[in-house]
């Protein structure tokens, strides 16, 4: 393999590592504890140790650094579309399974075709086209309007059409195609096109998560806004209402202490000391209710 193609796969390690240092990072300060993005970074760490397997392709035995290097690209890729569309921590089962077959069917075809480069680059790209083109369509057409969201699928689709254009390439070469060469067309600017491509869905990522929780933090302000309005309008119909009976039995009780007063005024001498201690418990009574409703009136 030749040195410059190694120096940008050593280049793509060092911003994998990165890119999952900067993944634990908002983590752990933004304490989301989510698990899809346990499967994006180990979907990441498969590709990064993919990568590892095709540096060492000479150190190590084909078993190892083109089997497991391109089985780990693939599922790596399966992995990382999969829980791109878990965003929302919701597990779809249908798309699972979908994504599930297809890996069972390029591993089987990748350890079939392992010793071919033609067949396997063939394997490989078109398992990049469906998994990360299926994911940006269905990223594309999701009922959630996230600006971000946008961004990764837009990437992803954009990547997909870059995988073609490299998948028909790749054809016409016919079986002298070998990726590992330094001379062929497209080895370093596929390298360098995929690690653009694909980090930008990391900070889309990223940037997602922050624009979900200011969504979700901003639809609970809504939410506590309304019922603080709608809390503010009982107390105000409350108060009203209060306000309505205190008024209303004013009157009759400020009758009856009156009733009471001129009753005990021009007939006492006329009613007996057994009838004048009720009358005048009712008396105090009266006005004492008259006191509360005045309070009542005044608190309203």
């Amino acid at each position: 393999m030749n040195i410059d193609i190694k120096s940008v796969l050593y280049f793509i390690i060092l911003n994998n590592v990165f890119i999952v240092f900067l993944f634990a990072y908002f983590v752990l300060n933004k304490k989301i504890h989510q698990w899809f993005l346990n499967y994006y970074l180990v979907g990441f760490l498969f590709q990064t140790l993919a990568l590892v397997g095709i540096i060492l392709r000479n150190q190590l035995p084909p078993e190892i650094s083109i089997h497991g290097s391109h089985l780990l690209l693939m599922v790596g890729c399966a992995l990382r579309t999969f829980s791109i569309l878990s965003y929302d921590s919701k597990f779809r089962i249908k798309t699972f399974w979908l994504f599930g077959l297809a890996v069972l069917v390029f591993g089987t075809l990748i350890v079939i075709f392992a010793n071919n480069n033609y067949y396997l680059s063939l394997i490989q790209t078109i398992s990049s086209v469906f998994f990360y083109g299926v994911g940006g369509v269905i990223l594309l057409f999701r009922k959630e309007k996230y600006k971000f969201l946008y961004l990764v699928a837009i990437t992803q689709l954009l990547f997909t059409f870059f995988q073609v254009f490299r998948l028909i390439a790749i054809y016409k070469t016919g079986v002298d195609y070998n990726f590992y060469q330094a001379a062929q067309l497209d080895a370093k600017l596929y390298i360098m096109v995929s690690s653009l491509f694909l980090n930008i869905p990391n900070l889309g990522i990223l940037f997602l998560m922050l624009e979900m929780d200011a969504r979700t933090i901003s639809e609970k302000n809504s939410i506590i806004e309304n019922e603080r309005q709608q809390l503010a309008i009982a107390n105000h119909t409350k108060d009203k209402f209060f306000s309505i009976i205190a008024h209303d039995l004013r009157g009759p009780i400020s009758s009856m202490i009156s009733m009471f007063d001129v009753i005990h005024e021009n007939f006492k001498e006329q009613i007996n000391d057994d009838l004048q201690k009720p009358l005048k418990a009712l008396n105090t009574t009266s006005q004492q209710t008259l006191a509360l409703l005045e309070n009542l009136l005044t608190w309203s």
